[in-house]
């Protein structure tokens, strides 16, 4: 298994419905994810369409989005403009082609994704006119999955987004079955469902560790009480250092994280 070296252009007309994107991002909370899973990676995505011709593969993922109205949830965009826009690391996890990918169920997937889809989670209307580095804090929150589990489809954090569509393609068949809730990011890199190499499309060059180390569906659990306390810690700190230079925007944000941790 490697990590081989290339960019997004190189490899687009390669991506297959089912492949997994992950990300290591560079704000203070990414970083802190990043820590706590002794992991590169904070946040995923999943390739839900091939390129076409001259059209971009598409991407799924939970996010934040500063749009009118603005979005807190799944959204589906071209490949080439999400990992352009990511600051940070990017790799290419393709779903093993002979194996796992050559008995996708494609219905399965693809009605996931779309009930996702149709119960979007919108951030209240203050959060229009909060400043843009405020939105790499809630990308991270969600990514970090700190959010309870027992919330319905349109509240999904990054890596139960990727893991329940992969349950629904008939890639992760555990007995039990897997709780997507219970995936982290690091999680997914490691299930060996994927082709031996991995590849590195952009930012830091660290390679995933535990790249295709563990069984399908297995989790490691790490993420859970303890990253759930850290994160809430560090967002209130992050909070008050806002409230001092902007109260107005902190008091928006304030009262959108309240909501959403309820």
């Amino acid at each position: 298994m490697a990590m081989l070296l290339t960019n997004y252009a190189a490899v687009r007309d390669a991506l297959r419905p089912g492949d997994v994107l992950a990300f290591g991002g560079t704000n203070p909370l990414s970083v802190l994810i990043k820590a706590t899973a002794n992991s590169p990676v904070s946040h995923a995505a999943i390739v839900t369409a091939a390129a076409t011709g001259a059209g971009d593969a598409v991407l799924a993922e939970s996010t934040v989005e500063l749009s009118s109205p603005p979005v807190f949830g799944v959204h589906q965009a071209a490949g080439g403009a999400i990992v352009g826009a990511y600051k940070g690391a990017v790799w290419w996890l393709p779903l093993e082609r002979n194996g796992y990918g050559a008995h996708f169920n494609q219905a399965g997937f693809s009605q996931f994704i779309k009930d996702a889809r149709a119960r979007p989670f919108d951030v209240l209307g203050g959060l229009r006119v909060v400043l843009s580095d405020l939105v790499d804090l809630l990308r991270a929150l969600r990514a970090a999955q700190l959010f309870d589990s027992d919330r319905d489809v349109g509240a999904l954090f990054c890596s139960e987004l990727v893991a329940g569509a992969l349950v629904g393609a008939g890639i992760v068949t555990t007995v039990p079955p897997v709780d997507p809730a219970d995936v982290s990011p690091t999680d997914l890199c490691a299930w060996r469902i994927y082709e031996p190499d991995y590849h590195h499309l952009r930012g830091a060059q660290a390679p995933i560790g535990t790249f295709a180390t563990r069984a399908p569906g297995a989790v490691t659990g790490t993420h859970a009480l303890h990253r759930r306390t850290l994160l809430q810690q560090a967002a209130q700190q992050r909070l008050a250092e806002i409230l001092v230079s902007d109260p107005l925007h902190a008091h928006a944000l304030q009262h959108a994280l309240d909501a959403m941790l309820k």
